[in-house]
């Protein structure tokens, strides 16, 4: 959980209880077709009655689902040279399901996971077919069940355990099944650790708790890293035949005197919404918002702004009655908190210096703890960015 006394952004103080607002969508979704930067092609004709769960569209890493029932149609964006899929409701919003155990080949999982819309939520626009086909099957790879996502604001563990737990055994034989020579380390059913800021980042996690060699970066041809949350919609797709079409997302709400309400607030927030809409039931009483993270920098949005949901990319709102002002960036005071607070030792202090030798490039993950951190508001981010696009320099 966050206990930061000051951020860039907001103030955060402590966690109260609050109401939150109830869920809009308004006229219709909004569907970008747009995965790991490439177009997906639709598919079908347009516009046509679409069902929760048929394709809109698709390449041969993913599939964009309807997740709504209604009228899909064609949006041209003339200006910006892109086009979008609009879908009109008339109909369901949700889609039954029913257990139905199957028994799952190699081909057919992969199969039923593309099928289902579902990729890596712990690398976001990361295919986890791919990710499947990729794995070389032999005892030098790894697959790893984690308990956190990357922020664990939502406990996607204590979910699973509730409504899955069955199914989660099920999925753990079908794998051992399908990968007899492949580690399996399963810190999600045999571990209880406490969360702590960044643990839900794969990398670091394997790191701190696989010993995995935090200075290089993953393997993906070695390594399957299945955090919770995407193991979640997984049991779901599987055993529930519910495809991914919609999120759960925690809403953080932070009042005018900086402290968080509402924090454990969840909301199942369909692909394509227009946040616009679902603002409309707090207009007038906060007017910010942004989005996924308080320790990294992301823009803030008026509530009137029309942005749209993308389940892919998007896993957390947070909504605020003002912006706390903009902190100056004053001169480094030497605490060295960015350095003592870094949890992999990269010495990003010395980046102040322009000594980029001696900042550990190699280990820095970005998790923004530096920043949030120093008290002289210095954008430490950013000069990390710069570090690392820079030549001449090293890791020591």
């Amino acid at each position: 959980m966050l206990f930061l006394e000051d951020h860039q952004t907001f103030k955060i103080h402590k966690y109260t209880s609050g109401f939150l607002p109830s869920l809009l969508i308004g006229e219709g979704l909004n569907i970008l077709p747009a995965f790991q930067g490439n177009t997906l092609s639709l598919s079908g004709e347009f516009p046509r009655r679409v069902t929760i769960g048929e394709v809109i569209a698709e390449d041969q890493f993913v599939k964009f689902l309807a997740p709504v029932n209604g009228i899909a149609k064609i949006v041209k964006d003339y200006a910006n040279q892109t086009q979008s899929v609009k879908l009109y409701i008339d109909g369901k919003l949700t889609k039954e399901s029913r257990y139905n155990y199957k028994d799952y080949s190699l081909e057919t999982l992969k199969q039923k996971i593309f099928d289902s819309g579902l990729i890596s939520l712990d690398y976001p626009n990361v295919s986890l077919v791919s990710m499947i086909d990729n794995l070389v099957k032999d005892r030098e790879s790894f697959i790893v069940f984690s308990p956190f996502t990357r922020e664990n604001i939502i406990d996607f563990k204590e979910r699973i355990f509730q409504n899955y737990s069955s199914e989660l055994a099920e999925l753990k034989r079908t794998i051992s099944k399908i990968f007899p020579d492949v580690n399996i380390i399963d810190y999600l059913t045999n571990k209880n650790f406490s969360y702590a800021y960044p643990d839900g980042e794969p990398r670091y996690f394997l790191h701190k708790y696989c010993e995995f060699d935090i200075s290089e970066e993953i393997d993906v041809n070695r390594i399957l890293y299945l955090g919770p949350e995407t193991v979640y919609y997984i049991l779901k797709a599987l055993y529930y035949d519910i495809p991914f079409y919609e999120r759960e997302v925690p809403i953080l709400i932070i009042d005018g005197s900086g402290n968080v309400i509402g924090e454990s607030g969840i909301f199942t927030i369909k692909n394509g919404l227009n946040l616009k809409d679902f603002f409309q039931s707090i207009k007038g009483d906060y007017k910010y918002f942004t989005i996924n993270s308080f320790y990294k920098k992301h823009p803030i949005f008026d509530l009137e702004h029309d942005f749209i949901f993308d389940i892919y990319n998007h896993s957390c709102i947070i909504i605020c009655k003002s912006k706390i002002n903009e902190q100056t960036e004053t001169a480094c005071i030497d605490c060295e908190d960015c350095s003592y607070y870094c949890p992999v030792e990269a010495n990003p202090r010395v980046l102040l210096d322009k000594n980029y030798f001696d900042f550990k490039v190699d280990r820095c993950m970005e998790c923004g703890i530096c920043s949030v951190f120093c008290p002289s508001h210095i954008n430490l981010e950013q000069k990390i960015q710069d570090a690392k696009r820079g030549v001449g320099f090293g890791s020591s």
